[in-house]
């Protein structure tokens, strides 16, 4: 996997922008972006406007830009206006007469983390019902008509989308223009966001370029754009490598997967954490397309993939739930790097679960046992234990999270895709037997009362 993109970690191992965006991917970015795009610099003026023209906002020399950073936990807002009777003076508040032409545009910024339609269900009903957002001291614009202007208020209602100046003295507002966009380098399935990739992003910066007559910003800028390129060329790169060989009717084994995420090269510019959580989200997306879920009562299937004790890792999950109630019981598999465990799991503290999962023990795994994943149907019942439970029964917290494992390595020969998948669709067949049976015999009652 590394050797799929020898020429970018060559490239990013000496970018110095690299090197102080990993602290806070995203943040970095997203401040690199907004310090374009509200300077007024003219030498900055073609990449305002390519970076705009991307974002879906008209930018022109006229065209005065405003962007707040994890303001209400949003990545990136900017708001773009066209000043009528402009007056620019550093001295004082700038004045004018009237709002033309305002655009809106939220980015939900996703780089080092993985999007997901329950964070972008969260902002749309945010912004749905309207958003404050207040200007510095120093954008504060004096208007003789409506005087001083102190922030906007953004509403993303279903029509019109509009925007609220807000003034000392009075509101007027707007219909405008209103963009939502995803920016990953990792699609997210059924999204209503706009989606774009970074490749777009570093495409329109170092086409736009900075006159020569700029030399330490325009070197700044350039390094960005090469940097932010070859980081977007990685992660398609190793997305298409684990895609291309970990897939179905192949002998490419997981394990050979997990090693390429663990290559020492990634470790050596700590991006390690990045290609673990872009390729287990893409084996994620298709082991779920491979999937043939079962109808469990009216749960929902949830399927995610996290980043933990420096190892990915993918849920498979139902969850059960009562209307009103934010308690939540799961039950699912879970793989993260050498095991594949099976558990049960709640989002608040229960001291009963511990009993209750004695209460299943055919859904926790006996021993490890090659027979398991290699099995031709995937895992069969009569591959469980009831008894010595305790000694195979682990915890992440003995209250919200008990499970059972196998290892998926070493075993030989190495486990592949097929079987993966196969040992899955069992797992989830077998939970939705086991929640079935929990629920139809009131044994979540006490948990949910």
């Amino acid at each position: 996997m590394q050797n799929t993109v020898k020429k970018e970690l060559a490239a990013l191992k000496n970018s110095v922008t690299f090197a102080m965006s990993l602290g806070a991917q995203e943040l970095f970015h997203t401040n690199f972006i907004a310090f374009i795009l509200e300077n007024d610099d003219p030498l900055l003026n073609n990449i305002r406007q390519n970076l705009g023209k991307l974002f879906g906002i008209l930018i022109t020399t006229d065209t005065k830009v405003y962007t707040w950073r994890e303001k209400y936990n949003l990545d990136l807002v900017i708001i773009a206006i066209d000043w009528i009777n402009h007056i620019n003076n550093e001295d004082e508040c700038d004045s004018v007469d009237e709002i033309n032409n305002p655009q809106v545009c939220v980015i939900e910024a996703k780089l080092k983390s993985i999007p997901t339609l329950v964070q972008l269900d969260e902002y749309d009903q945010k912004l749905e019902n309207g958003l404050r957002f207040d200007l510095n001291d120093s954008d504060y614009l004096q208007s003789t008509e409506h005087g001083l202007l102190t922030g906007f208020k953004l509403e993303d209602s279903i029509k019109p989308k509009t925007i609220t100046p807000i003034y000392a003295g009075k509101t007027n507002t707007i219909n405008t223009t209103f963009k939502k966009i995803l920016l990953s380098q990792v699609p997210l399935p059924s999204c209503t966001w706009s989606q774009q990739n970074w490749n777009k992003v570093a495409k329109a910066i170092k086409k736009s370029g900075i006159s020569t007559g700029h030399s330490g910003l325009s070197n700044i800028v350039e390094d960005y754009a090469i940097d932010l390129e070859n980081l977007a060329n990685l992660i398609t790169g190793v997305i298409n490598f684990s895609s291309n060989n970990f897939k179905t009717q192949q002998l490419f084994s997981y394990k050979e997967l997990c090693d390429g995420i663990n290559a020492s090269q990634f470790k050596k510019i700590r991006i390690h954490d990045l290609v673990g959580k872009v390729v287990f989200n893409d084996l994620e997306q298709r082991l779920f397309k491979t999937i043939n879920i079962c109808q469990c009562k009216t749960l929902q299937i949830n399927h995610s993939t996290f980043y933990s004790n420096q190892q990915p890792g993918i849920n498979f999950e139902w969850c059960y739930e009562k209307p009103g109630d934010k308690r939540i019981f799961r039950i699912g598999v879970q793989i993260q790097g050498s095991d594949y465990r099976h558990y049960i799991a709640t989002n608040t503290s229960w001291p009963d679960l511990k009993n209750l999962a004695h209460k299943i023990p055919d859904w926790f795994f006996a021993t490890i046992n090659k027979n398991n994943l290699h099995a031709k149907n995937g895992i069969t019942k009569h591959n469980y234990i009831k008894n010595n439970f305790n000694q195979h029964l682990y915890r992440f917290d003995v209250d919200k999270f008990l499970y059972s494992k196998m290892e998926l390595y070493p075993l030989e020969p190495a486990v592949t895709f097929d079987e993966l998948e196969k040992a899955i669709n069992k797992s989830l067949l077998l939970a939705c037997e086991t929640i079935d049976y929990l629920i139809s015999n009131s044994k979540l009652d006490d948990y949910f009362k």
